[in-house]
């Protein structure tokens, strides 16, 4: 399961990069937020581990890439 969170991991932080730059920072948090409670009901209600261990670690970018964005956002270089 560690793996599958760290290969979404790889993969969201490609995606968040490209989906914030075309919708916004703010809106692609929200979404990869929503992907994480999903991933979490997975992960509670013991559906499908793999599926849930994804979904938790795609949101996992929201710290790195999800962050720096919003940053850049609020505090534009003048």
């Amino acid at each position: 399961m560690v793996s599958m969170s760290m290969v979404a991991n790889i993969v969201a932080k490609i995606s968040f990069g490209a989906l914030s730059d075309k919708i916004g920072p703010k809106k692609s948090i929200l979404i990869t937020s929503t992907i994480a409670l999903i991933g979490t009901l997975f992960l509670l209600l013991d559906i499908n581990m793999y599926i849930g261990a994804f979904c938790y670690g795609f949101c996992l970018a929201n710290s790195t890439v999800g962050l720096t964005a919003l940053t850049r956002e609020q505090f534009p270089l003048k």
